[in-house]
């Protein structure tokens, strides 16, 4: 079971900027790294451990040395980003997994997420649910043959095929970088502090 992690990466990053966090959400400082290196350091020992075979950023080019496409039309959403990869995939991928360039500790559910595909081969894809039960389409895995072709700007979760696992998160993976005070609260995750991530 082949795999491909796609990085969504071209949000536009509006309530950031918004908010007074910067022009690029995803090079905002994180620790010693940035929101997106982050996500991409562990990414990367994912793939040296055998946990996953590829990972693919879709969306503008910021300098990342990664695989990368551009989805039409630049910044159409998740959807448009789901049909590039797809596009860009090798013909050995047998499934993908979904991550939020903006979710700098996303990568510790993807084990789980491909774990839980292994075991049922019934079902088209996992899709992680944060603690409250909502729904993360951008924490998900997917066999690529069960995908049904994405529509630029339609609901991304309408090309997930059926069945589909659930598979619990934690606050820490769900934590997107969507204002500033998320950028807060991610920092404070990395020191040990508390606060609660929530959604944003």
């Amino acid at each position: 079971m082949r795999s491909l992690v796609v990085v969504v990466a071209g949000g536009a990053g509006r309530r950031f900027r918004s908010g007074g966090g910067g022009e690029d959400k995803l090079a905002a400082p994180l620790g010693r790294s940035t929101v997106l290196g982050r996500l991409l350091a562990d990414l990367d020992r994912l793939r040296e451990e055998g946990v996953v075979d590829d990972l693919l950023l879709v969306g503008p080019d910021r300098g990342e040395g990664r695989r990368r496409v551009r989805e039409d039309p630049p910044g159409g959403g998740p959807a448009a980003a789901l049909a590039a990869a797809l596009g860009a995939a090798g013909p050995d991928v047998d499934v993908l997994v979904l991550l939020g360039a903006d979710q700098p500790f996303a990568a510790s559910a993807v084990p789980r997420l491909l774990g839980a595909l292994s075991e049922d081969p019934t079902a088209a894809g996992v899709l992680g649910r944060d603690p409250s039960g909502y729904p993360q389409p951008l924490l998900s895995a997917h066999r690529r043959a069960r995908l049904g072709v994405p529509v630029p700007g339609a609901p991304l979760r309408a090309a997930f095929g059926t069945p589909l696992l659930d598979v619990a998160l934690t606050d820490r993976e769900c934590l997107d970088v969507d204002t500033p005070d998320d950028l807060d609260r991610a920092s404070r995750a990395i020191s040990g502090g508390a606060g609660r991530p929530g959604r944003s």
